[in-house]
């Protein structure tokens, strides 16, 4: 598609907009001037952990936490 487009319009500057879906339950009574929390408690011990430890590393200017390093936990085993 872009081979068919001059410079001119692929150089323009875009505006950016925000489609809203529903947007009845949008305006809702229940929904407009409300928050929208989307929120999962985690409630295994275990997840607590390992959120701790990630936590308490970047606290003390560790190096970030790698996928590794939380495999590595007796945590994370313990939720598999």
């Amino acid at each position: 598609i872009n081979d068919c487009l001059s410079d001119d319009i692929l150089s323009l500057d875009r505006t950016e907009i925000l489609l809203v879906d529903e947007v009845d339950v949008f305006f809702g009574s229940e929904f407009y001037g409300q928050t929208y929390n989307q929120v999962a408690q985690l409630k295994e011990p275990e997840i607590a952990d390992i959120l701790n430890h990630i936590w308490i590393a970047n606290k003390r200017g560790e190096r970030k936490q790698r996928l590794a390093d939380i495999r590595a936990l007796p945590a994370y085993s313990h939720l598999l």
